[in-house]
C-alpha cells in the first residue's frame, strides 16, 4: 500500500505530462502503417487512428495535448502521436487535413459493422478509412459529429479539428476529447514557397483554392496570409479558399509570414452562370432553377446573401448590412425588383421564391435524400410530370431566403429549410434576421407579386366612429387550398380590426393594419389615418348637453398650449390680423381642420361649460399648483381634482397681441361670430369669472378656439 502511495505523486505528473497515455492506451507501432496516397506534400497517412487495434476502432480520445509554440504548432515533446509512434510520426496540421479533403473522394461506408469513411486518393487511387461515430442524431438520419485534433492551435484556448460530419476544419475548446489520425511527415520550416494553378479567369461564383509549392514539400508550417484588393469582387477566407463574388478583375496577394515572402497574381472574375429553367409542372406555372444563385453547377452551393442586399458576400454582420433601405411593393412585404438579387443578376423574369412559391413546390414534389456518386443533398420530384430539380446539401438542412419579410418584426425575414426528420423530408419556414446570410434559389416566371394578397388602397384615411373593411384580399396560390388568415393592428386603440378583417376608428393617430397567413408566411398591410392633433382627445365632463369637449386648442399639443390664433371663419393662422386681411366666413375652421367629427362650439356651449352647478373654476397661474407666467382657467370636479384647462392668451389685432392675461375664444350663435372672454383678473382668484359669451362686431380679430365633439 505504502508502494502505490508513494507513485501516486508520480502518476499525477505523467497524467499531466502525457506520459502516461503509453500506459493506459498501448499500441504496437509496427502495426501502424503508412498510406501513400500520392498527396502533393508527399505526407503519408497512418492505416488507424492512434491507440486503434485495428482500422474500424476510433482509438484515443482525449483534449487537446498543451500549450502551442510560438508559430501555433505543438513541438515535438507535446506532441502525443510523436511520444507515442517515434519522432517519424506526428500530429497532422490543419494543411495536411485540407489537403486530404481536396485530394480524396470520401464516400460514407461501412468496415466490419462500424461506420466511417472510406477516403480514396484521386491521384493514385490508394484509400483509408476513417472511424466516425455511430450514434444517431434526434432529428436527423445523419450520425454525431466526429472531431480529430490537428496540431494547430487557434485563440481563445481553442485548437484546429477537422469536423468528418461536415468534412470541414473549425476551431474547438481545447478542454473537448477528440481522436487522432497519424501522419508521417518531417518537421522543417518552410524555406520557399511559390503559387500554381491559379487560374487566370473564373464565372462569379466559383470558389477554389489556389494551389501553393513548398519546399521542402512537408514542411510543417504553411500558414499564409491572403489578401484581396477589392472584396466585392474576390474575398479570401482565412484558410486560403478563393470565392469569386462578382464580375471584374481583381489582385490577389498572398504572404508567407515564416519566410516573409509575398507572391502576386491578377483574377479576372466573369458573369454568373445562368441556371436552366426546369418545368415541374406546377399549377402557377413557376420554372424552377436547375441550381442556386451563384452557383456554377447544380452540385455546388450558391453564394451567401443577406436579405435585400444584391451583392454575395462571404461574411454577415449587422454593421455592414445595407439591406435595411429595400422597399416593398403595394404595401405587402415581398421586394421590389430592384432589391431582388435574383432579378438583378440573372434578369427581370428571374426572382427570389415567396414562401408561397415554396409551399407549392413541396404540396407538388417528393422530396428524397442522396448521397451517391458525390452528389450528397435533396431531390426534389414534381409529382406532375416527374421532372426534379437538385439541392445540393453539406449540411444537415439547408436554409434558402424568400421574398417575404416577416410580418410581425421587421428587423427579420422569412427564410425555409428543406428538413430531415429521420428520413421524413419536409420544407419548413421560418424567420431570422435580415442582415444573415441564405443561399437563393431562383424561379422564373409565375405570379409576380408572389403573395397571397393583394392590397387595393396601402393608404387611406378614417374618421373616429367609422368602421370599413380592410383593404386587403386574400387569394389561393394553389388551388383547394385552406389557409386562416390572421389580422393585427400596430396600434387597436387608435384603429382596432376584427377576425374578419373589419376596421374600427377608435382615436386620432396612425395605425398600420397586418394581414398574415401563419402556416406560409405570407403577409401584406396598410396604413390608416385617423385625423387629428396629437393629444387631442374627446372629454366627457358630464355635462348636461352630453357635450364633449376638446382636450386642447386648436393647433395644440397639449392643454397647456395656446395653439393657433384664428379670425372667425378662417382656418389659418396668419401674421396680420386686420380688417384688410380678414376673408370672411368660409367654413368651420375646426372642421375644416380636424375632420367632420369636430366642430366650432357655440355660445350656449360655452355658456354650459361655466354655469353648471356643482363645479369650481378657477383661475390660476399657469397650471394647478399657482406657479407660471400664463394664467388659466380650471375647471375643478367634486374631488378638486383638475379635469379641464382653458389657457389665457388674449387675441390679436393687427399684429398686436393684447390682454395676454384675458382667455379670449371663439364661439358661433348660428354661424355668426359671438366669443367668450374672462372678466379682468384680480387678486382674488374666487373673484374673477368667466363673463356671459357675445356677440363680435370684430371678427377679423384673431382669438383662440376650443373644439367640441360630434358622435
Amino acid at each position: 500500500m505504502r508502494k502505490i502511495i508513494a507513485l501516486l505523486p508520480i502518476l499525477s505528473l505523467m497524467l499531466l505530462s502525457g506520459c502516461i497515455w503509453n500506459w493506459l492506451d498501448p499500441v504496437n507501432d509496427e502495426e501502424v502503417e503508412a498510406v501513400d496516397l500520392g498527396l502533393p506534400s508527399g505526407v503519408k497517412w497512418a492505416s488507424k487512428n492512434l491507440g486503434a487495434k485495428n482500422p474500424e476502432d476510433l482509438g484515443t480520445n482525449s483534449t487537446w495535448p498543451s500549450n502551442p509554440t510560438e508559430d501555433s504548432i505543438l513541438n515535438m515533446d507535446d506532441d502525443i502521436v510523436s511520444s507515442r509512434l517515434g519522432p517519424e510520426w506526428r500530429m497532422p496540421t490543419q494543411w495536411e487535413f485540407r489537403e486530404l479533403l481536396m485530394y480524396c473522394k470520401w464516400e460514407p461506408t461501412q468496415r466490419n459493422g462500424k461506420q466511417g469513411y472510406k477516403v480514396t486518393s484521386k491521384i493514385n487511387s490508394n484509400s483509408l478509412f476513417i472511424p466516425v461515430v455511430t450514434q444517431k442524431l434526434l432529428f436527423s438520419d445523419e450520425e454525431t459529429e466526429t472531431f480529430y485534433w490537428t496540431s494547430c492551435a487557434a485563440d481563445d484556448d481553442k485548437a484546429v479539428a477537422l469536423s468528418v460530419l461536415e468534412q470541414s476544419l473549425i476551431e474547438k475548446t481545447r478542454s473537448n476529447n477528440m481522436y487522432y489520425r497519424p501522419v508521417m511527415a518531417g518537421r522543417e520550416e518552410p524555406k520557399d514557397f511559390s503559387l500554381s494553378g491559379c487560374p487566370p479567369k473564373v464565372p462569379a461564383g466559383s470558389v477554389f483554392y489556389p494551389e501553393v509549392s513548398y519546399f521542402p514539400s512537408d514542411a510543417i508550417n504553411k500558414s499564409l496570409v491572403w489578401k484581396s484588393n477589392d472584396e466585392q469582387i474576390a474575398v479570401i477566407d482565412k484558410d486560403g479558399f478563393i470565392y469569386a463574388l462578382s464580375p471584374g478583375r481583381v489582385e490577389i496577394q498572398v504572404t508567407s509570414p515564416v519566410l516573409g515572402k509575398t507572391e502576386f497574381y491578377i483574377l479576372t472574375v466573369a458573369d454568373y452562370c445562368v441556371p436552366k429553367m426546369i418545368d415541374l409542372g406546377l399549377p402557377s406555372g413557376t420554372l424552377w432553377a436547375s441550381h442556386d444563385l451563384g452557383a456554377t453547377d447544380d452540385n455546388t452551393a450558391g453564394l451567401g446573401f443577406a436579405w435585400g442586399e444584391v451583392r454575395p458576400k462571404l461574411y454577415f454582420t449587422q454593421s455592414e448590412y445595407n439591406g435595411s433601405r429595400c422597399s416593398y411593393t403595394d404595401g405587402t412585404n415581398y421586394l421590389k425588383q430592384e432589391d431582388d438579387a435574383a432579378t438583378v443578376i440573372l434578369g427581370k423574369e428571374w426572382r427570389i421564391p415567396s414562401p408561397a412559391d415554396y409551399s407549392e413546390l413541396a404540396e407538388n414534389c417528393n422530396i428524397t435524400y442522396t448521397q451517391e456518386e458525390g452528389r450528397k443533398g435533396f431531390v426534389l420530384t414534381s409529382k406532375i410530370n416527374g421532372n426534379s430539380i437538385f439541392f445540393p446539401s453539406p449540411a444537415i438542412s439547408p436554409k434558402f431566403w424568400t421574398s417575404q419579410m416577416y410580418y410581425d418584426d421587421h428587423r427579420k425575414s422569412l427564410a425555409v429549410q428543406i428538413y430531415n426528420n429521420i428520413n421524413s423530408f419536409s420544407i419548413n419556414s421560418f424567420s431570422d434576421f435580415r442582415y444573415e446570410g441564405k443561399r437563393i434559389r431562383p424561379v422564373y416566371g409565375g405570379t409576380r407579386p408572389a403573395s397571397d394578397f393583394s392590397v387595393t388602397n396601402p393608404e387611406f384615411t378614417m374618421y373616429i366612429g367609422e368602421t370599413a373593411p380592410a383593404p386587403i384580399v386574400y387569394r389561393q396560390i394553389v388551388p383547394g387550398e385552406s389557409r386562416s388568415v390572421e389580422w393585427k393592428s400596430s396600434s387597436p386603440d387608435i384603429v382596432s380590426v376584427d377576425d374578419e378583417g373589419n376596421l374600427t376608428a377608435r382615436y386620432f393617430g396612425e395605425a398600420t393594419i397586418l394581414a398574415y397567413v401563419r402556416s406560409s408566411g405570407c403577409s401584406a398591410r396598410c396604413h390608416v389615418t385617423v385625423p387629428g392633433h396629437r393629444g387631442m382627445v374627446p372629454i366627457d365632463l358630464g355635462l348636461p348637453s352630453r357635450t364633449k369637449w376638446a382636450s386642447c386648442n386648436l393647433g395644440a399639443q397639449t392643454d397647456k398650449d395656446l395653439g393657433y390664433f384664428l379670425s372667425f371663419g378662417e382656418a389659418q393662422p396668419k401674421d396680420d390680423y386686420s380688417k384688410e386681411t380678414y376673408t370672411g366666413w368660409h367654413e368651420d375652421p375646426v372642421t375644416a381642420i380636424l375632420g367632420k367629427h369636430w366642430r366650432m362650439p357655440s355660445a350656449w356651449e360655452m355658456a354650459e361649460l361655466f354655469s353648471v352647478n356643482g363645479r369650481t373654476y378657477r383661475r390660476e397661474n399657469g397650471n394647478a399648483t399657482g406657479s407660471g407666467e400664463r394664467p388659466s382657467w380650471w375647471l375643478c370636479d367634486k374631488s378638486s381634482a383638475f379635469i379641464f384647462v382653458l389657457p389665457t392668451g388674449g387675441y390679436m389685432d393687427g399684429k398686436e397681441n393684447l390682454q395676454s392675461s384675458n382667455a379670449y375664444y371663439w364661439c358661433t350663435n348660428e354661424g355668426s361670430p359671438w366669443y367668450f372672454h374672462d372678466i379682468p383678473y384680480t387678486d382674488d382668484p374666487y373673484a374673477a369669472g368667466p363673463d356671459e359669451p357675445r356677440p363680435s362686431d370684430s371678427p377679423h380679430l384673431g382669438m383662440l378656439v376650443r373644439p367640441v365633439w360630434v358622435d
